[in-house]
């Protein structure tokens, strides 16, 4: 709990949304170029991922649930997890309503024996592992280093690290003992982990060792036709983005898109997007790489 008396903790607060938006002038609504729309609501079943079985951590609300969805519309077989069995439940029937096929499984990614159940009970469903989409992930209210309490640091490397490395581990274990072995595996990481945002130290850590890990990963199972990569999204639009404008004490989205260069934050599809074509034979020779999609956040 932090010690700085209120006057001083909002401050220190604004201080930080100020820097994380830096050169706001005031709110930021132009959209410099048009979002990309969610597709129609429909099953291709000649779609790129056509027969797939692709698994997702973290699906029941924001990239992730848009992440289900966009595969399955591509013919894939999706297996997705998340903490919250009502959305989870929800997001199923939704995705067989349109046609798809779609498997909940509850489970908490902290957990390393809940990841490997997910990873086994998907494997038993569909046969294989063709694609996963390493997702799940936390924020927390921002605070200074010296504020910060060694169980939101623990909570955050917990859900955001660890569970990232378990996924992978487990994932590249059952794409090894598949009769052809090999797979995509794509993990979030962040704008966070590239610049040292203030207040935010414990999430871009977790997100940083997400990138060191991958550039790992794909060095030793290159060669077992195991493509591994990381997508390090800006601000997206997600019920998770719209609770750190709360805590960040922002007055909406508007402000956190004015620190990225086109002036707007990203919408859910956008991001899964360029997941699916890391994962497409078109970046076959992509290995080890991060593709930022974050409208020029970085740069400024």
């Amino acid at each position: 709990m932090s010690t700085a008396p209120p006057a001083t903790r909002r401050a220190v607060l604004h201080g930080m949304a100020g820097t994380l938006t830096a050169g706001l002038a005031g709110a930021a609504t132009a959209n410099t170029q048009r979002p990309v729309q969610p597709a129609a609501e429909r099953v291709d079943p000649n779609g790129r991922f056509a027969g797939q079985a692709v698994l997702i951590t973290g699906g029941t609300s924001g990239i992730g649930k848009a992440a289900a969805y966009a595969f399955a519309r591509e013919g894939a077989k999706v297996a997705f997890c998340g903490r919250r069995a009502e959305l989870g439940q929800a997001n199923q029937r939704e995705v067989e309503a349109f046609g798809g096929e779609a498997l909940y499984v509850r489970a908490d990614v902290s957990d390393e024996a809940q990841v490997e159940s997910f990873v086994q009970q998907a494997t038993d469903a569909y046969g294989r592992l063709d694609v996963v989409f390493n997702n799940a992930g936390i924020d927390r209210p921002p605070s200074p280093i010296h504020e910060t309490e060694s169980a939101v640091f623990d909570e955050l490397m917990d859900i955001n690290f660890r569970g990232a490395f378990f996924t992978l581990k487990h994932a590249v274990a059952a794409m090894l003992a598949q009769d052809e072995p090999g797979g995509h595996i794509v993990s979030v990481a962040s704008v966070g982990g590239h610049r040292g945002y203030p207040g935010v130290m414990a999430y871009s850590a977790s997100k940083a060792a997400i990138l060191s890990m991958t550039r790992t990963a794909a060095s030793e199972y290159s060669a077992q036709n195991i493509r591994v990569n990381t997508v390090s999204p800006g601000p997206v639009d997600t019920p998770m983005l719209e609770r750190a404008a709360r805590d960040w004490g922002l007055e909406g989205l508007q402000d956190f898109a004015a620190g990225a260069a086109n002036q707007r934050v990203a919408q859910p599809e956008e991001v899964v997007r360029a997941v699916m074509w890391l994962c497409s034979p078109e970046a076959s020779y992509v290995c080890g790489a991060d593709l930022l999609i974050d409208g020029g956040y970085v740069l400024k």
